[in-house]
């Protein structure tokens, strides 16, 4: 597959009270979510997801959004509505069927919830998260509720899994079924690379910065603390070296420095501190040779980027 440079032009939302928010967009909303998908066995295959409701439908005197997917090479439905601050999930269109929790934010941290495991009937029922942290993040433009939780994704009796749930979007792994398959041989991950409503953009991944995998280069930021901030790759050392600015000692945050692959995926991550960037490096010696995007950011955001070529 042909790789090919992308070039983005956002339009930006007009901001909203959070408290107008749907916990999570439903039919009406007309919303795709684009998930990076990865799958690690022999090797590593990753691609992009498109997802979205196919319509509405009326049952146990309620209105569902209906979502399908594919499963064992058959297609699966599921049934999502809204309920106050709670989305709620049927698998069938049973009503004496069990109705599923997927995102509660109405709850307190330290609060729990056993959200449903996956979108597949024959795998583990339900997991446990617990809520660890709740504050306001502006996404775009618009000011949004993000719950911080960990959860369990083998049922082993404890929960040390990082996520984040945004209000009106959903999880930042997979909006649906984020714990989809991370147990039992079945090794894949998930991340959330942007969202749109009714054309509008309202999420866009803040590390990998974009709406597919097709990424081989992404441009460096000029202004700030992060003015002159050079990646150099050093062939004889095997390492890639990090120059820059006194003043970017004085940003005063943990940093994340990360070798991304054309699809997405991460091959090398550093962790360093502000005060140390100016004589970072990463040791690259046993990266296949090609072209990647090496992205500085602090864990939340993108600060920095560019593109190198590893020989």
């Amino acid at each position: 597959m042909a790789l090919r440079a992308l070039h983005f032009s956002f339009v930006v939302a007009p901001a909203l009270a959070v408290a107008q928010q749907q916990p999570f967009p439903t039919y009406a909303d007309n919303g795709t979510w684009s998930v990076l998908q990865c799958l690690n066995g022999t090797g590593v295959w990753c691609q992009t997801g498109t997802y979205s409701y196919d319509g509405t439908d009326s049952m146990c005197g309620e209105a569902w959004s209906v979502y399908s997917w594919p499963t064992f090479g058959f297609p699966g439905v599921a049934y999502i509505r809204n309920e106050g601050q709670r989305t709620l999930m049927r698998r069938t269109s049973d009503c004496l069927d069990k109705e599923y929790v997927i995102y509660d934010f109405s709850m307190e941290v330290g609060d729990s919830v056993y959200a449903p495991m996956t979108m597949d009937i024959l795998d583990p029922d339900t997991t446990l998260f617990i809520l660890q942290a709740v504050d306001t993040v502006e996404i775009l433009g618009v000011e949004r509720r993000r719950f911080s939780l960990l959860f369990d994704p083998c049922n082993g009796d404890f929960a040390n899994t990082p996520m984040e749930w945004i209000e009106g979007i959903g999880s930042t792994m997979h909006p649906f079924f984020p714990v989809d398959c991370l147990c039992d041989f079945c090794d894949q991950s998930f991340t959330l690379l942007c969202y749109d409503s009714a054309g509008v953009q309202l999420y866009l991944d803040p590390v990998l910065n974009t709406c597919d995998t097709l990424m081989t280069a992404i441009d460096e930021q000029g202004t700030g603390p992060t003015d002159g901030l050079q990646f150099i790759y050093d062939a004889a050392a095997g390492v890639l070296r990090v120059t820059a600015p006194d003043r970017a000692a004085g940003m005063g945050s943990e940093l994340s420095l990360a070798l991304i692959t054309a699809d997405g995926r991460i091959v090398v991550q550093h962790s360093l501190v502000a005060s140390a960037l100016g004589g970072a490096c990463m040791d690259v010696s046993s990266v296949a040779p090609g072209a990647y995007a090496v992205v500085l950011s602090d864990g939340r955001k993108r600060i920095a980027g560019n593109r190198v070529v590893i020989e």
